[in-house]
């Protein structure tokens, strides 16, 4: 798709799109949707493990919102490299990596600062969770 046929249909669509200030970040969203957001709920912190390369690091003008300045090194590297990151509440808070000997996972989790222990128990069951679904279910957590 060009840039110009996005404009197009981006501009057809602004009747149905409404701003949102997310953080104090300007973002869109369908009207349609406005209710069901503004009564959603998530359980805080809300934890993940991404993987290499994952959509929701890509895409971005601006990349404040998803990681510091001052670690976006750690996330964006070079030749275009995406490490898999720790996302805490929507922004990178750590990298990670694992390896696999058998029915044994490894994952080591580098974090940017200090972690709370809702963060980190929160890292500690999506690595479980990654195990079951790699059939490994053995799991080592190294949090450093």
């Amino acid at each position: 798709m060009t840039l110009t046929d996005a404009r197009e249909i981006w501009a057809r669509e602004q009747a149905n799109v409404a701003p949102v200030n997310v953080e104090g970040w300007t973002a869109a969203v369908l009207r349609e949707d406005l209710d069901e957001l503004a009564q959603a709920k998530f359980e805080r912190p809300l934890v993940r493990l991404l993987p290499y390369f994952d959509s929701y690091l890509l895409g971005h003008k601006e990349r404040e919102h998803l990681v510091s300045l001052q670690n976006r090194p750690k996330v964006y590297r070079p030749q275009g490299w995406i490490a898999p990151v720790v996302v805490v509440d929507g922004r990178a808070r750590a990298v990670w990596a694992h390896t696999r000997q058998g029915n044994r996972l490894s994952v080591k989790v580098s974090k940017f600062e200090p972690l709370s222990r809702h963060i980190t128990a929160g890292i500690r069951e999506e690595a479980r969770d990654l195990g079951r679904f790699l059939g490994a279910p053995n799991v080592d957590i190294q949090i450093g």
